[in-house]
């Protein structure tokens, strides 16, 4: 007959539901656990969906998303950064009608998308640190000063993949690179 417990933790609105079968012999399950814990606020957050997974820090919250056939994005928010993932399918496809910069340069509404882009063996990367007279402008037009981001096509899965943060202070790099090195398709068993 199982058994059943119940955990929730409020401060990061997670319930889980732990079953166990016990045997008549033996030690009971629970015995064995000494502790179960929510993960820290300085602990990244691990999402998986459709037939991709990443790491992003606990303090973004999603703000909304898209998945159309094709085209998946999921928006984040921490303060005043702002983070968008997108997957793009079949990649193969989107490449024969336009370059990795200017995919890029669409997503991010940029009018000139092939000057500013770093091309790399690993994708295509942007990055924008203003003048303070650019920010000023930039935030006259309702636009966040501060971008990095970064599309790759993983050939293995036919997939673009794409991290784009925005804020209105200087990005950390440690934290796009951590989400980028994160971000990958998973096979389906």
């Amino acid at each position: 007959e199982p058994q059943y417990v119940f955990l929730y933790s409020q401060q990061h609105a997670v319930f889980l539901v732990l079953q166990f079968v016990v045997r008549i012999k033996g030690v009971h399950p629970l015995q064995s656990i000494s502790k179960i814990e929510c993960s820290s606020e300085n602990d990244p957050q691990y999402w998986s969906i459709q037939d991709f997974c990443f790491f992003i820090p606990s303090s973004f919250t999603l703000l909304n998303h898209t998945m159309d056939a094709g085209f998946t994005t999921l928006n984040f928010k921490s303060s005043s950064t702002q983070l968008h993932l997108c997957r793009l399918a079949p990649a193969t496809m989107r490449l024969q009608h336009n370059s990795l910069k200017e995919i890029l340069g669409s997503l991010l509404g940029l009018e000139k998308s092939a000057e500013d882009m770093f091309v790399s063996e690993s994708g295509v990367q942007y990055e924008r640190n203003p003048s303070l007279l650019h920010q000023i402008l930039l935030r006259l037009r309702r636009k966040k000063p501060f971008i990095r981001s970064k599309i790759w096509h993983d050939q293995e899965n036919d997939r673009l993949l794409g991290v784009f943060m925005e804020a209105v202070q200087p990005i950390d790099v440690e934290t796009h690179e951590m989400i980028c090195s994160s971000y990958e398709i998973f096979q389906s068993k």
